[in-house]
């Protein structure tokens, strides 16, 4: 991925192996944003420590729920706290989907 910022350009790649297993459990992604006007990358590598759903979950969510709370917040002060209840947040999602995918089997299947 090319970064720009103030003329600059900016190289960044990343690199994930599988080792012994059958698959990638591993997740990554990068974007560039504008935090109060500012531009910023938002980087973040989720490893998926016996599974992939919990990193795909992460990887498909994370950005856009930061990003959310960044422009609730709107002051680059905050942007650690911002960061916080976004994870905090999709954590309590990730719980419920799965307290409600077990309740389910366990009631119907």
């Amino acid at each position: 991925m090319v970064v720009k910022q103030d003329g600059k350009q900016f190289f960044i790649c990343a690199h994930t192996d599988i080792g012994g297993k059958s698959n990638n459990e591993d997740r990554f992604n990068f974007e560039a944003v504008l935090v109060n006007n500012e531009p910023a990358l938002m980087a973040a590598v989720y490893d998926g420590h016996g599974g992939y759903q919990a990193a795909e979950f992460a990887c498909q969510k994370l950005f856009a729920e930061v990003k959310r709370q960044i422009e609730s917040i709107q002051t680059t002060c905050c942007i650690k706290t911002a960061i916080k209840a976004a994870f905090v947040n999709l954590h309590l999602e990730m719980m419920i989907n799965e307290l409600g995918t077990a309740l389910f089997y366990n009631s119907f299947g």
